[in-house]
């Protein structure tokens, strides 16, 4: 903490989440398209922080701020069906399809407790929407990711505002 009521949070996360899709289209027969696309990412995080709830040993912070992400890794399964049988299924890398750098909006709740003279235990919640597109290229329509993600961890803090009492 910066002082008594702003800090800053940072930290560098490990991300992966999955977009599955399926598409049914009728006719004399049944033709069914599903794809799933897994994307993995480095997350950092960069947010003010703004004491809610000062206390001894229990404190609620409120966080807003930016997110960049990197994208590394990416597969996408695709497979067709008629009726009942497969008639083309195929994993490919998704990676050039992508944007590898994302940048976006995040906010979130951090209630820490205190738990030694520097250190806290914190548990909360973030959202987050990135300003660019997942795809790169020329897709059409909005497909700027947004997501919700709960966080805990151990934070060190300076100790800039308050002093350190080992209890």
């Amino acid at each position: 903490m910066l002082n008594t009521r702003f800090g800053i949070h940072s930290g560098l996360w490990y991300s992966e989440y999955k977009i599955s899709n399926e598409l049914l289209i009728p006719g004399n027969y049944t033709l069914w398209v599903r794809s799933a696309l897994t994307v993995q990412s480095i997350k950092m995080p960069l947010c003010l922080v703004t004491v809610l709830y000062p206390g001894t040993y229990f404190q609620i912070d409120l966080l807003a701020g930016i997110n960049l992400s990197f994208v590394f890794r990416s597969n996408m399964y695709l497979t067709r069906t008629i009726d009942t049988n497969a008639i083309y299924c195929k994993t490919f890398n998704a990676l050039p399809i992508l944007n590898n750098y994302h940048a976006g909006a995040t906010g979130g709740i951090n209630f820490k407790f205190k738990i030694g003279g520097y250190v806290d235990f914190f548990v909360g919640g973030l959202a987050e929407i990135d300003f660019n597109s997942l795809t790169s290229g020329g897709a059409t329509g909005k497909n700027n990711p947004y997501d919700f993600r709960g966080i805990s961890g151990i934070m060190f803090r300076t100790n800039m505002s308050r002093p350190a009492d080992d209890d």
